[in-house]
């Protein structure tokens, strides 16, 4: 960031004591002529005619200039103060009024020191409040810096610069816009008021408020900060980022959207590492996976995201730990914790999960779902797996098994294959719709195949044991099969169950 050393104060280096003008205090080395005159009433001191002035290791040189006898002082024509060799000033005019302890410099003012340039119509400088300031525009440059703004103004005892008004810094690295910038030149801290946009090759940042450390790197930008940086967006209310060790952290209302892969993360804090590609997401933290006409929601107490190393399977890889649920309109699912792999597009569920496609709930120790063109395509069910189809609100079709594979077209389950320990029961109906009886039935592999979210037929791979009960005989509690639970309660009714947001609860912190 912006470096930059003023030297203002050197300009009016004359004007710093009262008497300045004493013999003992400045000595004239040259003047063509010198004579007492009359200003109206005023008797003035004139020296005309290359002039030139010092004062310890400062010199002024000018055309000519005139004393008062208040001390007060105008120069004018050619004026070129110079301190040594690291500080030189050039203007066409300059006044100082002893009174008020102000001094203007004008006439295309141009200040180089050894670090920096600086070029505008005319300056202002306060002996006794010590603030130098310009309000018709300047040009600075220091280094590979070139700063422009309407307005500034520059405090030395403090250190403390500012800049107003269409500020532009241009650096190689980045461009910076902003209204108002504060530039702390002693701790080299960069601060913004209003709205400041700052454009790099690899990234755009926008924030209204904020500021930057250039010794430590550290930057906190706030109110409602954005970072675009190549196929990441970054929305948060603050962001906090620390360039040298590539981490960041987002606070409140906080919004991580990768545009390539179409996926968003929301939370009330934020954490990512550029050097390791990693980011975790946590309170209120829930993930977006926009798909072509039905976006998938996914929330947990914890989102981590990583890039995967596989060189067969790259990609990101997301876990979500903890109350996870999923609401997509056609299908709805809650675990304790989840992965997902980008490059095979798989989810896989773990510790009771439970999945809820329409009419079906479906349970397994573990659950993976694939999806294909954003769509689900297949399920499977692993270890005491288990399905349940509500067909009517007392009647529940049953299909239990060691594993359960179902198949998806176009968003509705349409087949399940159960391999290993097969049961099922089955309300079997007429061509009228009526039910006609249920179906018990052991079989090591089967196919299930539904119409309208419904179970249709069961088709048996190897010879079944099944017993047909006729409705009238049958009493619906006694066809349960072991471990059947319908968890209605604990599906998601809705997207906004996933991402209704809360009392924030994070703290920003204060470097």
């Amino acid at each position: 960031m912006f470096n930059l050393k003023l030297c203002f104060v050197v300009t009016i280096i004359f004007l710093l004591q009262g008497n300045i003008y004493a013999q003992k205090k400045v000595k004239i080395l040259n003047a063509d002529r010198f004579r007492l005159d009359k200003l109206g009433e005023v008797k003035i001191k004139k020296l005309i005619g290359n002039v030139k002035l010092q004062q310890k290791d400062v010199i002024m040189n000018c055309d000519s200039a005139y004393i008062f006898p208040d001390n007060s002082i105008d120069a004018f024509g050619k004026i070129h103060i110079e301190q040594g060799d690291s500080v030189d000033m050039y203007a066409k005019a300059l006044h100082f009024d002893n009174e008020t302890k102000d001094a203007e410099i004008s006439g295309g003012v141009t200040l180089i020191s050894s670090r920096m340039t600086l070029k505008t119509p005319t300056m202002y400088y306060n002996v006794r409040d010590k603030v130098a300031r310009y309000y018709s525009g300047a040009k600075i440059k220091e280094g590979n810096n070139d700063l422009t703004s309407q307005i500034g103004y520059y405090y030395p005892d403090i250190e403390i610069a500012y800049f107003r008004k269409n500020v532009v810094l241009i650096n190689p690295d980045y461009t910076l816009k902003s209204d108002t910038l504060k530039y702390d030149i002693k701790n080299g801290i960069s601060y913004f008021f209003d709205s400041t946009t700052i454009v790099s090759d690899s990234s755009t940042i926008f924030c209204n408020s904020g500021f930057y450390n250039s010794k430590s790197g550290v930057s906190i930008l706030r109110n409602r900060a954005i970072i675009i940086n190549q196929e990441q967006v970054l929305t948060a209310d603050s962001i906090w980022y620390d360039q040298k060790n590539g981490e960041g952290k987002g606070y409140y209302n906080v919004e991580s959207e990768d545009t390539s892969a179409k996926t968003i993360i929301n939370s009330e804090y934020f954490y990512f590492n550029e050097k390791n590609n990693t980011a975790l997401a946590t309170i209120q933290a829930y993930f977006t996976y926009i798909t072509n006409d039905d976006s998938l929601f996914l929330s947990a107490d914890t989102l981590f995201a990583y890039e995967s190393n596989d060189s067969v399977k790259k990609g990101n890889i997301l876990l979500a730990y903890h109350r996870v649920k999923i609401y997509k309109e056609d299908l709805q699912g809650v675990c304790d914790s989840l992965v997902y792999r980008e490059s095979d597009s798989l989810i896989t569920m773990y510790k009771e999960p439970i999945i809820w496609s329409d009419s079906s709930q479906m349970t397994a120790d573990s659950v993976t779902m694939e999806l294909k063109n954003k769509e689900l395509h297949k399920i499977n069910l692993k270890k005491k797996a288990f399905m349940v189809n509500r067909t009517h609100p007392v009647l529940y079709n049953q299909i239990k098994g060691k594993n359960i594979y179902g198949f998806f077209k176009e968003g509705d389950l349409r087949k399940l294959l159960v391999e290993g320990n097969g049961e099922s029961i089955y309300y079997a109906k007429n061509d009228s719709g009526q039910y006609i009886g249920v179906n018990k039935s052991v079989c090591s592999k089967m196919w299930i195949y539904m119409k309208e979210q419904e179970v249709d037929r069961i088709t048996f791979l190897t010879k079944p044991d099944a017993i047909f009960h006729p409705i009238a005989e049958i009493n619906p509690d006694d066809f349960v099969l072991k471990g059947f639970v319908w968890h209605e309660g604990l599906r998601p009714k809705s997207k906004e169950e996933i991402t209704q947001r809360y009392l924030n609860k994070v703290t920003e912190p204060l470097e």
